[in-house]
């Protein structure tokens, strides 16, 4: 039996709605158009897309608005989430988009060859390790011969100077990995499986590209990066402390107290937002076609 992954703020809707709002909006000026990455020709071939675990739908929205030739499918188990992207929808008048409320963990609410493309980006923190080649082709399922899957992650990884960011995303990494997600806890690693296991489920063409994100100080995303991370760390204690890693009684290495979290949590400020602070992501898009049919 399949085990499931809950989304780690459930609790806390609302400010996480805020929080991926502002995220996206860095996340596509950083990473450009959800269709940049593959070749011109295929970009105006692609009619029909849909946005896996969409959020608040801010990326898909911004599509939709740049390419009225094309139709958009958002979809996202949290109906806070789809109730704000529906609200945010009828606002921008656009006619090219739709947004469903569903559960991709089990099978998903599509009919075979439904689109042209998939995309997902931080998709990790709801599929338990045991369902990534289920997830995967559920995926090959609903996409049109000729299709594309594109599938961006980080694996829950940075690079930074900032020593209470860099232990809090160990405490992260081992929260997940605790909770099923991810290969290891060092890195997830995510990632580097994925070729295989694309190729493994029938794709062709499998790909995989890398764009660094620098938040660094000077660049453009220090102060957002700075809300992000601060929001994202003070509402994921709840999750650590399910997963023992925040507890009375910690392991000197790779634990911690409730008091010593929080003040991990406040000291971001004041190394974050330093003049010579360093952070930057790696982000790693996979991407494969399935094949035309006889091929």
């Amino acid at each position: 039996m399949t085990e499931y992954v809950d989304y780690f703020n459930q609790a806390k809707a609302a400010q996480e709605q805020t929080r991926l709002v502002l995220q996206s909006q860095m996340l596509d000026k950083s990473l450009g158009s959800m269709l940049a990455v593959l070749p011109e020709k295929e970009q105006e071939r692609i009619r029909d897309i849909v946005d896996i675990g969409c959020g608040p739908g801010t990326t898909l929205i911004g599509e939709a608005i740049a390419h009225p030739e094309k139709r958009f499918t958002g979809i996202d188990r949290e109906e806070s989430m789809i109730t704000y992207a529906l609200a945010r929808m009828h606002a921008s008048d656009l006619h090219n988009i739709q947004f469903l409320t569903g559960d991709l963990r089990q099978a998903w609410p599509f009919v075979d060859a439904s689109f042209d493309m998939i995309f997902g980006r931080l998709i990790f923190g709801f599929i338990h390790k045991s369902h990534y080649t289920t997830f995967l082709q559920e995926a090959y399922r609903v996409l049109r011969p000729g299709g594309y899957l594109l599938w961006w992650e980080t694996d829950f990884h940075l690079y930074t100077n900032s020593q209470a960011l860099a232990k809090l995303y160990a405490l992260g990494k081992l929260a997940f990995f605790r909770r099923g997600v991810g290969l290891s806890v060092d890195c997830l690693n995510i990632s580097s499986s994925l070729v295989r296991w694309y190729k493994q489920i029938g794709f062709h063409d499998v790909k995989w590209q890398i764009k660094t994100v620098d938040c660094s100080a000077g660049t453009q995303f220090r102060e957002q990066f700075y809300q992000d991370q601060y929001h994202f760390f003070s509402m994921f204690k709840d999750y650590c402390k399910e997963q023992k890693v925040i507890n009375d009684a910690p392991h000197p290495d790779y634990e911690v107290t409730q008091e010593e979290y929080d003040s991990l949590v406040e000291k971001l400020e004041s190394e974050m937002l330093s003049n010579d602070h360093v952070a930057f992501f790696n982000f790693i898009v996979t991407y494969g076609r399935k094949p035309e049919k006889g091929v």
